[in-house]
Formats: C-alpha cells, structure tokens, sequence
C-alpha cells in the first residue's frame, strides 16, 4: 500500500447533506425528447442520482447534459442497458471516490 493512503474500511467520506437516489425504468431513451424529459424529471425531483434501466444504448460512455453527467453501458444490439445519472456536485465527488481507490 502507497503511504498516506489507508484501506478502504478507514476512509471517511465527508457528506454535508442526504443524497436522493431513485431508478426509472425508462423503456428506451432512443429519442433525443425522451433523455430531455428525464433529465427534467431529475431536477423537478430535486434527485442527485437516478439510476436507468432499459436503456437501450449500444456501446459504453459518458456524456454530460447541462449539469448532470450521464453514465451508460448497453450491448450490441439496442436492448437492455442501464445509465446512470449525476447531478454535479456528485459526479464530482464520485469521480474522487473512485480516484481514491486506484
């Protein structure tokens, strides 16, 4: 192990407020409209994840819309798939979590 870093059961993450976390089966988000309405949905809500099934992506990626940051994995074909979906200051905070533990 490097020095100055500590196993994972001894690292604190510091939170300052509750997170929401909802899922959506979504069906598809195979029309532009429909990953807009989402992302709408998620700020009405006032959701810092929202976890995305039925996807229906081909490939893997990220993207960012506005403020959020979108996360997706899907196969060959157009079905199945999942994305997740971060509200900034989340996105932030789990890409130096996940810095953290490499």
């Amino acid at each position: 192990m490097a020095p100055g870093r500590h196993p994972a059961s001894a690292r604190k993450i510091k939170t300052d407020k509750i997170s929401k976390i909802a899922t959506w089966n979504v069906r598809t988000l195979h029309q532009k409209v429909k990953l807009e309405n989402v992302v709408k949905e998620m700020e009405r809500m006032n959701l810092n994840i929202l976890g995305l099934a039925e996807v229906r992506w081909t490939g893997a990626g990220s993207m960012k819309l506005g403020s959020k940051t979108l996360i997706y994995s899907g196969g060959h074909t157009h079905e199945r798939g999942i994305g997740i979906l971060f509200d900034v200051m989340t996105a932030k905070k789990s890409r130096e979590l996940v810095s953290n533990f490499r």
